[in-house]
């Protein structure tokens, strides 16, 4: 569900640092006393904030940076290749006091979901002011997973190379919903030559062959429905491997390739999930990366 609303406290800009560059921390007694940006051979002294606490571990460093009306806790574990550069692993925002009114007083703001067993089938978000209401209809992300119940929701979806998970919950005496903690889990591509980058806007149902041949291609809408695709003659389709499906597109001399994957419980959908230049795939690293989503994303593994 892409609301329409942005994170809790970190922006993508934010999340693009932490998810591609590494850090270097000076470690004095147990304690963290600086620490460095490290973006490839450069590296830039960063300014420890006045709220920030660190926690020092074996290879591992978390950070906890406490606000009026947020706590944000950040993971980094110790690079594989050198134990003196640290990557985030995860990042996790949650709301001090959860709430649907808004900073006036005199309306709220929150999300309605409605909600069939334990899972949620439609939601909404509404805003009330001054005895007036406002109702906007929500598309569901076709691959994010709900879970309901005891007055929280969860949703659960993969983009990019990072897992999400949101959670909303229904503050005392209220109908409404609000984002109560966001964690951002990221996959790192470590020494694969192909990155997971999973695009869900790009989804098809492919027929192939015993050969390996891509047959017939139906392009899968946001809506679930289906339209048949007939390749340019600039692009060609085959598989790599079973669930794997590599496009390749040659344009003007120029070679790039996208990779489609359909998992075991997928219904045979198979969603975007690398891309890059030339034709080649590091198939084994690519397959390393998606083995380390949960299973609570079981549409992709």
């Amino acid at each position: 569900m892409d609301r329409q609303f942005s994170r809790l406290g970190l922006d993508d800009d934010d999340l693009r640092v932490l998810d591609r560059d590494a850090f270097r921390f000076t470690i004095t007694g147990g304690a963290v006393t600086g620490a460095q940006l490290v973006a490839g051979s450069r590296s830039f002294n960063l300014h420890i904030p006045s709220n920030a606490t660190f926690a020092v571990g074996a290879g591992a460093v978390t950070e906890t940076l406490t606000g009026a009306h947020e706590t944000t806790v950040i993971n980094f574990t110790a690079e594989p290749g050198d134990p003196a550069l640290f990557q985030a692993a995860s990042v996790t925002e949650t709301v001090t006091n959860p709430t649907v009114a808004d900073r006036d007083g005199d309306g709220a703001r929150g999300f309605d979901f409605t909600i069939a067993g334990a899972t949620v089938t439609a939601a909404q978000f509404v805003e009330t002011d001054e005895g007036h209401t406002f109702t906007e209809a929500l598309r569901l992300r076709p691959d994010a997973v709900f879970t309901a119940g005891g007055g929280t929701v969860t949703e659960t979806f993969v983009e990019g190379n990072a897992l999400e998970v949101r959670t909303f919950v229904q503050p005392a005496g209220q109908t409404l919903f609000t984002l109560a903690s966001e964690t951002t889990t990221f996959i790192h591509q470590g020494a694969s030559a192909t990155a997971l980058n999973v695009e869900t806007g790009e989804r098809a149902i492919f027929t192939v062959a015993a050969d390996g041949s891509v047959t017939a291609i139906q392009v899968v809408h946001a809506d679930g429905s289906t339209s048949p695709f007939t390749p340019r003659g600039d692009e060609s389709f085959h598989q790599i491997a079973p669930g794997f499906v590599e496009q390749v597109v040659t344009d003007h001399g120029h070679t790039s390739f996208e990779v489609f994957y359909a998992g075991p419980n997928s219904g045979g959908v198979s969603t975007a999930v690398a891309e890059g230049q030339g034709s080649s795939v590091d198939l084994a690293g690519l397959q390393a990366q998606i083995a380390q989503l949960p299973t609570s994303v079981g549409w992709i593994i």
